[in-house]
Parts: structure tokens; sequence; C-alpha cells
């Protein structure tokens, strides 16, 4: 009988099993991770390599798909928005670069690398899936370092680190070893994470240019001095020279350029002429020129330059 009673004391004393168990490290992971997918903004700051390309990048995402900041191509930093379904990147250097003059303006980007690559940084929620997948279930818990006076955790497996604050709530860095893919298609991400439910404020630009309608933008020459395309003294007499060259169009029909043609001797330019060169659609190529009068007597160089418009 007095085994009994002590049985039945003791069973009434003793927590059942799971009635009050401290979550796993693997289960804090997922809760920091959706707290992360769900918020209605986050500023996402340093980088992530996709396709192979490591990209810079700075953005300030919503919980409609939308981001808005920079992010790095080609060593050159560009401005990106992603809105309504439709992406706009804007860089004048970086579009030069690729034989494309815009003036500085927005360009509607309707595919590519940085279009599948926005479009993935903005579903969070994809990104928690596979960064949960990668990290599996050994995740150690341990104590990370205070940030501005907060105390932090940190959420780690050999393929995946999460640094939240201790207190609770979404973390504030994401890591992945160098050579982890996850299933998303990045690898390499570090990116610092802040700003949690600010306003993002992002629209569509007023105006932009279109890449599948190139001819809208502004007309952007440049001389093309080969075999094929001479550069030429024609007509010359005693008075001047006719000179001429071709021209090839980087940007579209908007707007209009000149090409001044002007000689020179002992390096002091002696005499100039401009001229119009024709509008010809995106990437031809058009020819032109105009006469030059001044004193032919002794020997002279000629060239061009180009003034588009701005």
């Amino acid at each position: 009988m007095r085994v009994l009673v002590c049985a039945a004391a003791c069973m009434a004393a003793c927590a059942l099993p799971g009635s009050s168990q401290a979550p796993t490290p693997s289960q804090v992971l997922g809760t920091r991770l959706a707290a992360f997918a769900a918020a209605k903004t986050v500023a996402m700051v340093g980088h992530v390599s996709f396709g192979g390309v490591t990209y810079p990048v700075s953005l300030r995402v919503d919980d409609h798909g939308q981001a808005s900041g920079s992010l790095g191509l080609d060593r050159v930093l560009v401005s990106a928005l992603l809105t309504g379904g439709r992406t706009f990147l804007r860089g004048a250097a970086y579009y030069n670069a690729h034989g494309l003059a815009t003036g500085g303006q927005w360009v509607l980007e309707r595919d590519g690398s940085v279009v599948n690559l926005l479009a993935k940084l903005v579903d969070r929620k994809g990104l928690t899936k596979a960064l949960l997948a990668a990290a599996g279930s050994a995740v150690v818990q341990g104590t990370g370092p205070d940030a501005g006076g907060v105390k932090t955790m940190k959420l780690t497996t050999p393929d995946v680190s999460v640094t939240a604050p201790a207190a609770g709530g979404p973390p504030t860095r994401i890591v992945t070893g160098v050579d982890t893919q996850l299933s998303d298609g990045f690898s390499d991400v570090q990116l610092d994470l802040s700003d949690y439910g600010k306003v993002a404020g992002i629209a569509a630009p007023d105006a932009f240019l279109d890449r599948a309608q190139p001819d809208t933008l502004p007309a952007s020459y440049v001389a093309v001095i080969a075999p094929d395309t001479p550069f030429n003294f024609d007509e010359c007499d005693r008075s001047g020279c006719t000179l001429s060259a071709s021209f090839h169009n980087l940007g579209g029909k908007v707007g209009s350029a000149t090409a001044t043609f002007y000689v020179s001797r002992a390096g002091t330019t002696l005499a100039s002429c401009d001229v119009a060169i024709p509008a010809a659609a995106h990437d031809a190529v058009v020819r032109t020129g105009c006469r030059v009068t001044f004193a032919n007597d002794s020997p002279f160089t000629g060239n061009v330059r180009v003034r588009n418009p701005q």
C-alpha cells in the first residue's frame, strides 16, 4: 500500500513530458527566420552570389515583393527598383560600358540575371525555406556579440549562421558558407538586416526607358574610325577640305546630335564646321561631313567631336 501511495505522489509532482519544455535550437531558428519572412519591411545590406556572380546589395524590401536601393554590377553601383512586378535600373556608367546610352534615366529591364536576382531577394519566404533546408536539424545555440548594447544570440550549423536579439525578434544577420549552395540559387550570403517595419515608400519612376524599344532612348553617337568606315578628306584645295566620318548610334532617336569637324596645325585649331548627324535607329551607323575652310598651304590634321542631346 505504501509503495502505491508514493508512486501516486511522484506522478502528481512530476511535470508531464512536453508540458514546459524549452524550444530546441532548430525550432528557435525556424521562429526567428519566420519573423524575418513575415516582417512588413526590412533593410538588407551585404552581398550574395547568384549564378556564379557576387552582387553587393543595399536594399529595402517590403512584403509586397517590392524593393528599392542599389546593387553592384561590373564594379559599378547601380540604383535598383522592383515594383509592380517590373524591374528598373539606373546607372549611366554601367549602361555606357554595355553600349547603351541612357542619359542617366531609369531603364526597364524585362529579363536577365539581375531581374532574377531581385525577384529572389524580395521572396523572403523562399529565402527562409532555403536557409532552413541548408541548416537542417543540427543547430547549435550560443551567445552572440552585443550590438549597440543589445545582447544577441547565434544559431549556427556548418552551413548557416543566424544572429538575432537574445530577447526575441527577427535576425540581424544571416551568413552562409562561401560554397554553400541554397535551393533558391544563392550562395555566399552575407546580409545585415535592420529597420524592420519602417515605411519603404517604393514606387515606379514617373519616366523610364524601355530596352525592348531602343529607339525611344536618347540619341548617343560616337565616331567610328575603321578601315571600312574611314575618316575622309575630300575635295581639298587651297581654301580647305570636306571632312567626313561615320557615327555609331548607341542610343535611340530621341533628340538630335551634332558633329563638329575641325582641322589643326601644330596643336592649334585652324577652323571647324558643324553638321547635324542624321537620325538613325539604335545600333545603326550613319555617315556625314561638312567643308572646313582654312589656308591649306602646309600639313594639317583633322578630327571630329560629337555633341549628343543631354
